[in-house]
């Protein structure tokens, strides 16, 4: 097991860089223009703000430490705000890495593939978000409608968005 264990940790920062790139170059340049909402805070504010509020949230302090970075990391490389991808991430999993939707998404953003790794998972759900808010003109509650699978059904996400715009908007106080 220790050789194991030695080998995923050389493996694992590899294997998240080249799905970094494989899934940040090809749509880097269609994100320029989506309008949410940009991190105003250094990094060393906002990471110990980012795990106090995962806590008070309900997950765990040592999960929330990590998860925190995570969050911050991607976030700031996708620039889009951290406390809507926590409001999220609540909304899709409760913050949940192994949690499997009944239609079979994954993860802590229930996208249709996971790949164990927070920052990971939490990249391909950002990557996502921002294609429907490119697809709405970077209309929040319309990209989050397409993000739930409401796109079809505005009235039946409703309750969903109002839940997600909540939680951000109590996040960022």
């Amino acid at each position: 097991m220790g050789r194991l264990a030695q080998a995923l940790s050389i493996i694992k920062p590899i294997l998240v860089v080249v799905l970094l790139i494989t899934i940040a170059i090809p749509f880097a340049w269609s994100y320029q223009r989506v309008i949410p909402l940009k991190i105003t805070l250094p990094q060393d504010t906002i990471i110990p703000d980012l795990e106090r509020k995962l806590i008070q949230r309900g997950v765990f302090p040592k999960k929330a430490k990590g998860l925190s970075v995570d969050i911050y990391n991607v976030c700031a490389m996708r620039g889009i705000s951290p406390y809507l991808i926590i409001a999220l991430m609540e909304t899709e999993s409760n913050y949940d890495l192994k949690a499997i939707s009944s239609a079979g998404y994954k993860s802590l953003m229930q996208t249709p593939s996971s790949s164990g790794y927070a920052d990971v998972d939490t990249l391909h759900g950002i990557r996502i978000l921002q294609d429907k808010l490119g697809i709405v003109n970077g209309k929040l509650d319309q990209g989050l409608l397409q993000y739930g699978g409401f796109r079809d059904f505005p009235e039946r996400g409703k309750p969903y968005v109002l839940k997600v715009l909540r939680l951000y908007a109590v996040l960022q106080e």
